[in-house]
């Protein structure tokens, strides 16, 4: 399975109901997105394949790193969301 392919794995983000949620979580994201984008660009990529269910295994062996550099870049993306919310 491909990391680009994220559509192929379950959310894990319960969706709220109706349109109105749908809109509010797509915010969310494309929120989470300009973050992480102002962090980097491959953070963005494992932070997001990480949460449509990839394991860091199956990150690091998709991208040729170690998962110690998965796991740092997963740690990167959660302190600048946070920071952001802040």
């Amino acid at each position: 399975m491909q990391i680009g392919d994220l559509t192929s794995r379950r959310r894990r983000i319960a969706p709220e109901s109706g349109p109105d949620g749908a809109l509010k979580d797509q915010a969310r994201v494309e929120q989470i997105r300009a973050v992480l984008d102002a962090v980097g660009v491959r953070t963005r990529e494992i932070y997001f394949a990480h949460r449509a269910g990839f394991s860091y295994a199956e990150i690091a062996e998709h991208m040729n790193i170690s998962q110690g550099t998965i796991k740092r870049h997963i740690a990167r993306a959660l302190v600048a969301i946070m920071e952001h919310d802040e």
